[in-house]
């Protein structure tokens, strides 16, 4: 239930479960522009359905009221599934925006800079207990200084 919302929608997996074919809809003249993404709902309905059924939706007691032909029809949620849904859809929320950030990062980041090291080198106050040799990390950048890694380790 989203009273605020100008727009009705329902979901091309909610339409296929309900048996609804593709070929049984109708053209609108409202122009949907790369409405792609995932959803926890099988549908979200907004002020033109409930203003076509005479709806008033409940969102403290997660209930939708409309008049029926012979009495008001209720319809209860379940408190278990909506919370469920909720947290469903913070979720895939999370993952889009954590994909929009990485292509801005994308975008800013130049490749070249991320192989190179910000901090100065300077000489570890660390000393090995044991022979080592030097690998490069990054085979790529021969600038890179090389890791020293213990020539005793086992080959597992």
């Amino acid at each position: 239930m989203d009273g605020d919302s100008g727009l009705n929608i329902i979901y091309i997996g909610t339409l296929e479960a309900m048996g609804i074919m593709m070929t049984r809809l109708s053209k609108s003249n409202m122009q949907f522009h790369r409405v792609d993404f995932r959803s926890a709902y099988h549908a979200i309905l907004g002020r033109p359905a409930y203003a076509r059924f005479m709806a008033r939706p409940c969102y403290v007691y997660l209930k939708l009221k409309m008049p029926g032909p012979r009495s008001v029809i209720t319809i209860t949620c379940n408190r278990k599934l909506a919370e469920e849904c909720l947290q469903k859809g913070s979720q895939i929320t999370d993952e889009q925006m954590a994909m929009a950030e990485l292509d801005e990062y994308k975008k800013a980041a130049d490749p070249s800079e991320l192989l190179k090291s910000k901090k100065l080198t300077v000489e570890s106050a660390f000393q090995s207990g044991g022979e080592t040799k030097p690998v490069h990390i990054h085979p790529e950048d021969p600038n890179a200084a090389p890791t020293n890694i213990s020539t005793t380790l086992d080959s597992k």
